[in-house]
């Protein structure tokens, strides 16, 4: 099963991120800090930093995708803050 996860990086996040590859599914984690998710998760693990690029994304979401939603409710705001900034960068 492929299952997208946001807060992968976390206390929670990293502990379920575990366990899902243990059970061969596929673990996508969407990250403000990739460089920081790579080290915490590991190469099996694919990282998204934005929701700005609107293919990839539809190709993500047409897949077979578990939605994960760990993030605690302060950091929203900064990924909706990050996200406009690239969009408005490209």
């Amino acid at each position: 099963m492929k299952i997208l996860i946001t807060g992968a990086s976390g206390l929670i996040g990293r502990r379920l991120t575990e366990t899902l590859l243990s059970q061969s599914h596929q673990v996508t984690a969407l990250t403000r800090a990739p460089e920081r998710a790579a080290k915490l998760l590991g190469p099996q693990v694919q990282l998204w930093s934005t929701l700005a690029d609107k293919t990839s994304l539809d190709g993500l979401t047409r897949s077979s995708i578990w939605p994960v939603n760990l993030l605690p409710t302060s950091a929203g705001p900064k990924i909706r803050n990050r996200n406009s900034a690239t969009a408005a960068g490209s």
